[in-house]
């Protein structure tokens, strides 16, 4: 089977204690997971990505993002799914080859809903990633893309029931006794956090927009050379017309050329019904307008029916002095 690109997410860790500082299992390796799409995770593939994890954004939400969407809008797409931006951070990821290979994580936290629901047991963790694959494996390198927090119900529960949060002895919310200054330590991690997951959401922000202005601009540009374009052809067909049916001295200035040729353009055939009907002008001494062309033989005047096509109108005779068309 051929390579193809695709998203995953896989619910991975069960419920969890909040720690300032803990480690945790964020996925098993070497083992066919759960989820959206089931597959095999390889180690090979999780191999030279621990710097990019702590990269992504963290969402709470009840569900996955659209990868794409969230790339093209993710204020869009955040709203879709109901969801926001956590405040805190994964500070640290790395791969554990002792034992079962799993990629690991060190989180810190400093929101008191994700902190209330992690101190409840009510809180779990998926991740979301890209990766090429052949339907029963990953074949290249994860792309990671987001973290989730979810909580956990009935419907949403984690797809993967063997990992989870490792939690260090005394360290849950209630026993970690910690300075003022150490809190304040743990504080500005999480804020630090938290900013550059706002910048990479402004930052992604604006190059939707920048790239929404560029389309804009090419459909207006667009626009403009059709309306360009149509306005050569209509003045093209207009000169030709004019130069062949219509007698020299019918118009008179640019006032009845500019009326003649709005009816010419809204109804070509009325046009030239009324044409006929109106009588050439005549010259000063009464004698009809005459044109002649010196030197060699002019060249065969077109049919009538072919000028017609020439401005787009249908083919037309006369039958007993009533004027038909095709």
């Amino acid at each position: 089977m051929s390579d193809s690109k695709d998203s995953f997410v896989f619910s991975d860790a069960g419920p969890f204690v909040f720690v300032s500082e803990h480690d945790s299992i964020m996925q098993t390796l070497n083992r066919k997971a759960q989820g959206n799409k089931p597959i095999y995770l390889s180690l090979e593939s999780f191999k030279g990505t621990e710097d990019k994890w702590p990269n992504v954004p963290i969402i709470y939400a009840q569900t996955h993002p659209d990868l794409d969407a969230w790339d093209q809008n993710p204020e869009a797409e955040l709203a879709r799914i109901k969801g926001r931006l956590v405040v805190g951070k994964l500070e640290e990821a790395s791969i554990a080859s002792t034992g079962h290979p799993r990629l690991m994580g060190k989180w810190a936290f400093a929101d008191p809903e994700i902190q209330k629901g992690i101190a409840d047991g009510t809180i779990s963790l998926s991740t979301g990633f890209r990766c090429t694959n052949d339907g029963v494996k990953l074949t290249g390198q994860v792309q990671p893309h987001h973290l989730l927090l979810f909580k956990e119900t009935e419907k949403h529960i984690p797809g993967d029931l063997s990992t989870g949060f490792l939690n260090q002895q005394n360290t849950s919310a209630g026993d970690e006794k910690l300075t003022e200054d150490e809190l304040k330590a743990k504080l500005a991690v999480a804020e630090d956090g938290l900013k550059k997951s706002n910048d990479a959401f402004t930052n992604l922000q604006k190059k939707y927009d920048d790239d929404i202005k560029a389309k804009d601009k090419e459909i207006a540009d667009l626009k403009a050379e059709n309306l360009t374009f149509q306005k050569q052809v209509a003045d093209q067909k207009w000169d030709s017309f004019k130069s062949r049916r219509i007698p020299k001295g019918l118009l008179k200035d640019e006032a009845a050329e500019k009326a003649a040729r709005q009816e010419f353009e809204n109804d070509p055939i009325t046009f030239m019904e009324k044409l006929m009907d109106t009588p050439a002008p005549k010259t000063g001494d009464g004698a009809e307008p005459q044109e002649f062309t010196h030197g060699p033989k002019a060249p065969a005047k077109k049919k009538f029916e072919d000028e017609l096509n020439d401005v787009n109108v249908p083919s037309v005779f006369f039958s007993k002095g009533m004027l038909e068309s095709e």
